[in-house]
């Protein structure tokens, strides 16, 4: 039987009021296929914007810097709970479960009700080609609202074959950051968007969400040695926080503490990793 997790609860209910309450920010909503721009009307009329509007901008930049970080990792988290009770035996059961939750939910709002709306509101207005527009938003996660499902489709199906084909944790967690690193420069040096941009860039936070359900308990005992003074210190705890995060062996990470710190306080070295 499967035991329900209130708390995840809670934390989905708190990261989706954070979600409106960004969006409910914009003034200018819009990329290189179509968009509804406010604030340029704003300006041209002469309008100044609002002292409230400019403090509620400073909270969307706080909210943006880590709400969908922390959706990605409680997808993880939920996600590595379904492997250890066998839930999915094949990257094929992983796709069609994903599919009819995720992919078709997505079609069919984007298709009869995002899409309506658009066209209804003027945000195609000055489309030179609706139709290619529509469908362009459509395959391109990173130029509508609801890219967030996509990309999860695309995660549930990486951090599946990264757990079946790399199996060790650190060659799991190291390959998330590398690939999140690749995106970065590459989107950054070419200034393109890809299908996959969001997807793989979210990668690294739905591993973290894995690692917080496999290594939760672990984490915590750990995160203690940040504490100065006692057995151990700040950079110590790091340094273990690190290696528990990498998985990194335990013979070669436990050496490599040894030389940089000594031994660290006696009960408070990197044994058990």
């Amino acid at each position: 039987m499967k035991k329900h997790v209130y708390k995840y609860d809670v934390i989905r209910i708190v990261l989706t009021v954070l979600v409106v309450i960004g969006h409910a920010n914009y003034y200018n909503a819009g990329n290189a296929y179509g968009g509804i721009y406010i604030a340029d009307q704003m300006s041209a009329a002469g309008i100044v914007d609002t002292a409230f509007h400019g403090f509620a901008e400073q909270i969307k930049q706080l909210i943006y810097t880590f709400h969908m970080p922390a959706f990605f990792a409680l997808s993880g988290t939920l996600f590595y709970s379904q492997l250890k009770n066998g839930r999915f035996n094949s990257v094929t059961e992983v796709v069609k479960n994903k599919i009819s939750r995720l992919v078709v939910p997505f079609v069919f709002v984007y298709l009869f009700w995002n899409t309506p709306i658009k066209i209804f509101s003027g945000y195609y207005s000055q489309s030179e080609n609706i139709w290619k527009d529509i469908l362009m938003q459509m395959f391109i996660p990173t130029n509508m609202y609801l890219w967030y499902l996509e990309a999860l489709f695309f995660d549930f199906v990486c951090a599946y074959l990264l757990c079946k084909y790399a199996k060790k944790t650190w060659m799991i967690n190291t390959t998330s950051f590398a690939v999140y690193i690749a995106v970065l420069f590459l989107e950054r040096a070419t200034a393109i968007t890809t299908l996959f941009g969001n997807p793989l860039r979210y990668l690294l936070w739905f591993v973290f969400g894995m690692n917080l359900n496999k290594y939760g308990k672990v984490a915590k005992n750990h995160l203690n040695r940040f504490k100065w003074g006692g057995g151990g210190t700040a950079p110590c705890g790091a340094l273990d926080y690190w290696l528990l995060w990498t998985r990194i062996p335990s013979t070669f990470g436990l050496a490599c503490k040894r030389f940089i710190f000594g031994k660290c306080g006696n009960s408070n070295c990197v044994g058990d990793l």
